[in-house]
Protein backbone atom coordinates (compact mmCIF):
# COMPACT_ATOMS: atom_id res chain seq x y z
CA UNK A 1 0.00 0.00 0.00
CA UNK A 2 2.64 2.20 0.61
CA UNK A 3 4.12 2.25 -2.74
CA UNK A 4 0.41 2.64 -4.13
CA UNK A 5 0.47 5.79 -2.47
CA UNK A 6 3.94 7.03 -3.45
CA UNK A 7 3.35 6.00 -7.02
CA UNK A 8 0.39 8.47 -7.81
CA UNK A 9 3.15 11.24 -7.43
CA UNK A 10 0.05 13.14 -5.41
CA UNK A 11 1.33 11.76 -1.77
CA UNK A 12 4.20 11.23 -0.38
CA UNK A 13 4.24 8.62 3.09
CA UNK A 14 5.97 9.38 6.28
CA UNK A 15 5.24 6.64 8.12
CA UNK A 16 2.79 3.93 9.12
CA UNK A 17 0.72 4.93 12.08
CA UNK A 18 0.22 2.10 14.88
CA UNK A 19 -3.21 0.65 15.12
CA UNK A 20 -3.65 -2.84 15.64
CA UNK A 21 -6.31 -3.84 13.12
CA UNK A 22 -5.76 -1.56 10.29
CA UNK A 23 -2.82 0.04 8.40
CA UNK A 24 -3.03 4.00 9.15
CA UNK A 25 -0.59 6.21 7.23
CA UNK A 26 0.51 9.55 7.80
CA UNK A 27 1.12 11.41 4.67
CA UNK A 28 1.41 14.62 2.82
CA UNK A 29 0.00 15.70 -0.11
CA UNK A 30 1.73 17.66 -3.09
CA UNK A 31 1.13 20.89 -0.92
CA UNK A 32 2.85 19.54 2.41
CA UNK A 33 -0.06 19.65 4.54
CA UNK A 34 0.09 16.94 6.60
CA UNK A 35 -3.22 14.24 6.60
CA UNK A 36 -4.01 10.45 7.25
CA UNK A 37 -5.45 7.54 5.44
CA UNK A 38 -6.90 4.82 7.01
CA UNK A 39 -7.54 1.47 5.02
CA UNK A 40 -10.25 -0.18 5.71
CA UNK A 41 -12.64 -2.69 3.63
CA UNK A 42 -15.77 -0.68 4.61
CA UNK A 43 -15.48 2.78 6.68
CA UNK A 44 -19.24 4.05 6.17
CA UNK A 45 -20.16 3.35 9.88
CA UNK A 46 -16.66 5.09 11.33
CA UNK A 47 -17.34 7.47 8.91
CA UNK A 48 -20.92 8.26 10.17
CA UNK A 49 -19.99 8.26 13.44
CA UNK A 50 -17.02 10.56 13.34
CA UNK A 51 -18.96 12.81 11.21
CA UNK A 52 -22.12 12.76 14.07
CA UNK A 53 -19.60 13.35 16.56
CA UNK A 54 -18.00 16.44 14.92
CA UNK A 55 -21.30 17.74 14.43
CA UNK A 56 -22.41 17.51 18.29
CA UNK A 57 -19.10 19.26 18.96
CA UNK A 58 -17.06 16.47 19.87
CA UNK A 59 -13.51 16.61 19.08
CA UNK A 60 -12.65 14.23 16.31
CA UNK A 61 -10.26 14.32 13.08
CA UNK A 62 -12.64 15.73 10.10
CA UNK A 63 -13.22 13.15 7.80
CA UNK A 64 -11.52 14.87 4.16
CA UNK A 65 -13.53 14.32 1.69
CA UNK A 66 -12.97 15.03 -2.65
CA UNK A 67 -9.42 12.62 -2.39
CA UNK A 68 -9.29 9.41 -3.58
CA UNK A 69 -7.02 6.64 -2.65
CA UNK A 70 -4.54 4.81 -5.53
CA UNK A 71 -6.35 1.76 -7.15
CA UNK A 72 -7.21 -1.18 -5.67
CA UNK A 73 -6.86 0.45 -2.64
CA UNK A 74 -9.62 1.08 -0.02
CA UNK A 75 -10.18 3.42 3.15
CA UNK A 76 -11.11 7.00 4.02
CA UNK A 77 -9.04 10.49 4.48
CA UNK A 78 -8.65 11.79 7.93
CA UNK A 79 -7.25 15.33 8.83
CA UNK A 80 -4.10 15.44 10.87
CA UNK A 81 -4.51 15.89 14.68
CA UNK A 82 -1.09 17.45 16.30
CA UNK A 83 -1.16 14.80 20.06
CA UNK A 84 0.44 12.54 21.89
CA UNK A 85 -1.12 9.57 22.83
CA UNK A 86 -2.50 10.02 26.33
CA UNK A 87 -0.53 6.02 27.53
CA UNK A 88 2.56 7.90 26.42
CA UNK A 89 2.18 10.84 27.66
CA UNK A 90 1.25 9.56 31.16
CA UNK A 91 3.73 6.82 30.81
CA UNK A 92 6.33 10.27 30.50
CA UNK A 93 4.91 12.10 33.71
CA UNK A 94 5.42 9.06 35.74
CA UNK A 95 9.08 8.40 34.55
CA UNK A 96 9.63 12.04 35.86
CA UNK A 97 8.00 11.97 38.89
CA UNK A 98 5.26 14.39 38.16
CA UNK A 99 2.62 14.34 41.41
CA UNK A 100 -0.67 13.12 40.44
CA UNK A 101 -2.49 16.36 41.65
CA UNK A 102 -0.45 18.09 39.05
CA UNK A 103 -2.50 15.98 36.36
CA UNK A 104 -5.66 17.43 37.71
CA UNK A 105 -6.52 19.68 34.99
CA UNK A 106 -5.57 16.89 32.29
CA UNK A 107 -7.98 14.27 33.64
CA UNK A 108 -10.58 16.85 34.21
CA UNK A 109 -10.06 17.80 30.35
CA UNK A 110 -10.39 13.89 29.40
CA UNK A 111 -13.45 13.49 31.37
CA UNK A 112 -14.94 16.85 29.65
CA UNK A 113 -14.06 14.81 26.35
CA UNK A 114 -15.90 11.59 27.69
CA UNK A 115 -18.75 13.89 28.86
CA UNK A 116 -19.40 15.79 25.61
CA UNK A 117 -19.21 12.11 23.68
CA UNK A 118 -21.78 10.11 25.54
CA UNK A 119 -23.88 13.22 25.78
CA UNK A 120 -24.04 13.60 22.00
CA UNK A 121 -24.27 9.08 21.41
CA UNK A 122 -27.49 9.14 24.23
CA UNK A 123 -30.24 9.14 21.47
CA UNK A 124 -32.00 7.46 20.76
CA UNK A 125 -30.37 4.76 22.90
CA UNK A 126 -27.04 4.72 24.99
CA UNK A 127 -24.33 3.96 22.87
CA UNK A 128 -20.04 3.37 24.33
CA UNK A 129 -16.79 3.60 22.76
CA UNK A 130 -15.85 -0.11 23.74
CA UNK A 131 -12.14 0.42 22.73
CA UNK A 132 -11.16 2.55 24.98
CA UNK A 133 -7.45 1.87 24.80
CA UNK A 134 -5.46 4.67 25.92
CA UNK A 135 -4.01 5.77 22.29
CA UNK A 136 -7.11 6.67 21.33
CA UNK A 137 -7.00 9.98 23.19
CA UNK A 138 -4.75 12.59 21.57
CA UNK A 139 -3.37 15.42 24.67
CA UNK A 140 -2.55 18.76 23.12
CA UNK A 141 -1.10 20.38 26.22
CA UNK A 142 -0.75 23.92 24.39
CA UNK A 143 -4.47 23.87 23.34
CA UNK A 144 -5.28 21.89 27.06
CA UNK A 145 -7.66 19.51 24.56
CA UNK A 146 -8.17 15.74 23.96
CA UNK A 147 -9.24 14.46 20.18
CA UNK A 148 -10.74 11.11 20.37
CA UNK A 149 -9.75 8.59 17.25
CA UNK A 150 -10.57 5.15 16.16
CA UNK A 151 -14.07 4.37 16.38
CA UNK A 152 -14.81 1.82 13.89
CA UNK A 153 -17.32 0.70 16.04
CA UNK A 154 -19.40 1.74 18.72
CA UNK A 155 -22.24 -0.15 20.12
CA UNK A 156 -24.86 0.20 22.36
CA UNK A 157 -24.44 -0.09 26.52
CA UNK A 158 -23.25 1.23 29.84
CA UNK A 159 -20.96 4.07 29.96
CA UNK A 160 -19.97 2.52 33.16
CA UNK A 161 -18.28 -0.39 31.15
CA UNK A 162 -16.22 1.84 29.10
CA UNK A 163 -15.36 3.54 32.62
CA UNK A 164 -13.91 0.56 34.03
CA UNK A 165 -11.89 -0.65 30.66
CA UNK A 166 -10.15 2.94 31.10
CA UNK A 167 -9.34 2.24 34.78
CA UNK A 168 -7.98 -1.30 33.98
CA UNK A 169 -5.71 0.31 31.11
CA UNK A 170 -4.93 3.05 33.26
CA UNK A 171 -3.11 0.66 35.73
CA UNK A 172 -1.82 -2.01 33.53
CA UNK A 173 0.67 -0.17 31.62
CA UNK A 174 4.01 -1.22 32.45
CA UNK A 175 4.83 -1.25 35.41
CA UNK A 176 1.37 -1.88 36.40
CA UNK A 177 -0.43 -1.09 39.49
CA UNK A 178 2.42 0.99 41.16
CA UNK A 179 1.65 3.61 43.67
CA UNK A 180 1.20 6.24 40.97
CA UNK A 181 -0.98 4.59 38.76
CA UNK A 182 -3.44 3.35 42.03
CA UNK A 183 -3.73 7.49 42.65
CA UNK A 184 -4.05 8.98 39.05
CA UNK A 185 -6.74 5.53 38.71
CA UNK A 186 -8.80 7.57 41.78
CA UNK A 187 -8.62 10.54 40.51
CA UNK A 188 -9.52 10.13 37.22
CA UNK A 189 -12.57 7.48 38.79
CA UNK A 190 -13.79 10.40 41.30
CA UNK A 191 -13.81 12.98 38.31
CA UNK A 192 -16.16 10.64 36.12
CA UNK A 193 -18.21 9.51 39.09
CA UNK A 194 -18.84 13.35 40.10
CA UNK A 195 -19.31 14.44 36.16
CA UNK A 196 -20.50 11.66 34.31
CA UNK A 197 -22.97 10.54 37.52
CA UNK A 198 -22.48 6.74 36.98
CA UNK A 199 -22.75 3.63 38.97
CA UNK A 200 -19.51 3.03 40.71
CA UNK A 201 -20.19 -0.48 41.79
CA UNK A 202 -21.26 -0.85 37.95
CA UNK A 203 -17.74 0.84 37.09
CA UNK A 204 -15.58 -1.72 39.43
CA UNK A 205 -17.14 -4.64 38.22
CA UNK A 206 -16.42 -3.69 34.50
CA UNK A 207 -13.02 -2.93 35.45
CA UNK A 208 -12.38 -6.15 37.21
CA UNK A 209 -13.76 -8.02 34.34
CA UNK A 210 -11.29 -6.25 32.02
CA UNK A 211 -8.32 -7.14 34.44
CA UNK A 212 -9.45 -10.61 34.36
CA UNK A 213 -9.42 -10.58 30.43
CA UNK A 214 -5.98 -8.59 30.50
CA UNK A 215 -4.44 -11.33 32.52
CA UNK A 216 -5.64 -14.09 30.29
CA UNK A 217 -4.22 -12.21 27.34
CA UNK A 218 -1.01 -11.48 28.79
CA UNK A 219 -0.22 -14.20 30.98
CA UNK A 220 0.28 -12.16 33.96
CA UNK A 221 -1.88 -12.16 37.34
CA UNK A 222 -3.30 -8.53 38.59
CA UNK A 223 -4.27 -7.50 41.95
CA UNK A 224 -8.26 -7.39 41.32
CA UNK A 225 -9.05 -6.90 45.04
CA UNK A 226 -6.69 -3.70 45.03
CA UNK A 227 -9.90 -1.91 43.14
CA UNK A 228 -11.91 -1.89 46.39
CA UNK A 229 -9.48 0.66 47.39
CA UNK A 230 -9.96 2.94 44.84
CA UNK A 231 -13.48 2.77 43.50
Amino acid sequence: MWSKFEATGRFAVVEALRSKRNAVLLLRDKHRRPLVFKAVEDGAEEIGILRHLAEHGVAVPAVLDGLEPPPGVRGFFLEYVVGEPLCDYLEQQEKLGVPVLQLLPVMKAWVQWLQTFYASMAHPEQRRLQDVNLRNFLWEPIRGRFTGVDFEHCPPGFVEDDLGGIAAFLLTYDPVFTPWKLQLTRLFLQLASEMLAVDDTMVRRAAEEQLRILSLRREQKFPVETLQEII
